[in-house]
């Protein structure tokens, strides 16, 4: 009966003010002081499960997060293998020396290079 009274008192308001910390203890035939403890004891439980429930939420939306980037790199992966596999081996010399050169020239240069190779046309 005590701890019931209690509990309701602290989903009312879980914090106590000192005119209500007496009216408890009157009704409940407490000290004070004892009901102002549990409330400090009930207060630290209740932090513990908010804790508990705001980790369970982080860890869900992590945890489908990470899946869905696991799913994104193996996506990426076989994307970057299928063009591998299309695309002949010279083409993708011919176009990492293109972009080596469009790097250290200039775009009047890239200019002049891109009409001069009819392939990049």
């Amino acid at each position: 009966m005590k701890v019931h009274l209690l509990e309701k008192s602290f989903e009312t308001e879980n914090k106590l003010e000192p005119e209500r910390k007496t009216e408890l203890a009157k009704k409940l035939g407490l000290q004070p002081r004892q009901v102002a403890v549990w409330f400090q004891n009930r207060r630290a439980r209740w932090k513990t499960k908010q804790l508990e429930r705001d980790y369970d939420v982080l860890k869900a939306s992590y945890d489908s997060l990470r899946s869905n980037y696991d799913s994104v790199v193996k996506e990426n992966e076989k994307l970057k293998s299928e063009v591998k596999t299309k695309k002949p081996p010279q083409i993708w010399t011919f176009l990492n020396f293109c972009s080596l050169f469009f790097s250290e020239e200039s775009a009047s240069s890239i200019f002049v290079f891109h009409n001069w190779h009819p392939i990049l046309r």
